[in-house]
């Protein structure tokens, strides 16, 4: 397997990026607070999310799908997969 990421064009980019954008899961909830600037912090509170440990997993998720960054680690990419495949 190359380590070479695989990117998308940028029309499939912001393809992906509208699809984010109007996801109602925590996913999409954290990439929307991404693109405005917020940490994950912030994204937590406004949740009312006592932690905010999901907007990493989440972040690792968003940029494994815009910049084809991935994980060495087996768990991380198994949740990236899991998560790719409930947006399709």
């Amino acid at each position: 397997m190359s380590d070479t990421p695989m990117l998308p064009s940028p029309e499939v980019a912001e393809e992906l990026r509208e699809v984010l954008r109007k996801n109602q899961s925590r996913l999409g909830d954290t990439y929307r607070g991404l693109e405005a600037g917020k940490t994950h912090r912030q994204i937590a509170d406004e949740l009312g999310v006592p932690t905010h440990g999901f907007g990493y997993n989440n972040q690792a998720t968003i940029e494994a799908i815009l910049e084809g960054r991935r994980s060495s680690s087996p768990v991380p990419t198994r949740v990236t997969r899991s998560r790719v495949s409930s947006l399709l």
